[in-house]
């Protein structure tokens, strides 16, 4: 690995999930495959984005005008369909905007690098409240899952070094259900991210695909979508 190579939350994630997918990546950098997911997800952010900038943004407008200008006739889904979700992921903007608090000082799309871990991120929110600072973390899931966690931890990590204080509390909003969960930032959960960082620095040392195996699961095709390298990597395939 090269001294100078730069490392993301996201990055650390994939590989824990599954080395091959890493490997596809970040390491041949080959195009991941479109889905509903990644594009609904994103036109979501983007109208967060908006509203954040500016409090008196129509973000059900914006959402619209983002939805209605994106291309989704390459992923062969049916209108139907295509509805159906168009009306979930506008319901996440809805779930958002109801905790919306424009009298808070918050940042949008906060970029965060670690010199000493070479790993940058993009914390989707920075809340100043009465005097804490909340790094928050907005997701299309009505799940709270262990990545998600371990992404808040690294960003507080992050935040620590960027800013030399820490973080009071990390905020996960799970838009699909509109709930929220709130974790206190304390050294323990720093600790979990000094040594995901500090251990993906060695995972990673390797260009050979051998040294990043498949881990075959429900996660590399489910029933509504599969993973973006699934065609490349044919993980059933024996």
């Amino acid at each position: 690995m090269k001294a100078n190579t730069i490392n993301s939350a996201s990055a650390i994630n994939a590989i824990n999930q599954c080395k091959r997918k890493y490997y596809y990546q970040y390491k041949e950098k080959i195009p991941g495959k479109k889905n509903i997911y990644l594009m609904g997800g994103d036109i979501v952010h983007k109208a967060i984005k908006e509203k954040i900038n500016n409090s008196n943004t129509d973000i059900e407008k914006v959402f619209d005008e983002l939805w209605n200008k994106t291309d989704f006739s390459e992923l062969g889904i049916s209108r139907d369909e295509l509805e159906g979700h168009y009306h979930e992921y506008k319901q996440m903007v809805f779930n958002w905007e109801k905790d919306f608090n424009p009298n808070l000082n918050i940042k949008s799309e906060v970029r965060l690098f670690s010199d000493k871990y070479k790993v940058i991120g993009y914390v989707d929110e920075i809340i100043e409240e009465n005097g804490k600072i909340i790094i928050v973390e907005n997701k299309g899931t009505d799940k709270l899952k262990e990545e998600h966690i371990l992404q808040s931890a690294i960003y507080s990590l992050l935040y620590l070094e960027n800013y030399r204080k820490m973080p009071d509390l990390v905020l996960i909003r799970l838009l699909k259900s509109g709930e929220k969960q709130l974790i206190e930032v304390d050294e323990k959960l720093l600790a979990k991210a000094r040594y995901e960082c500090s251990m993906m620095r060695l995972k990673v040392i390797s260009n050979d695909i051998n040294d990043y195996p498949k881990n075959t699961s429900g996660l590399c095709k489910w029933r509504t979508g599969e993973c973006s390298f699934y065609e490349t990597c044919r993980p059933f395939k024996i």
